[in-house]
């Protein structure tokens, strides 16, 4: 099975690392604020 490892930087330049074997959901995950790690975190674009 293959794992992504992430790096996404938000507006005030705090850099949150991750990883998934669903990059796709994950991403969508952070958008939606759907799971409990992602809901502290503010909709950014790439």
């Amino acid at each position: 099975m293959s794992y992504f490892v992430y790096i996404l930087r938000t507006s005030s330049n705090t850099l949150y690392i991750g990883q998934t074997n669903n990059l796709e959901k994950r991403l969508k995950e952070h958008k939606e604020r759907s799971s409990r790690s992602a809901k502290y975190m503010k909709y950014f674009s790439s």
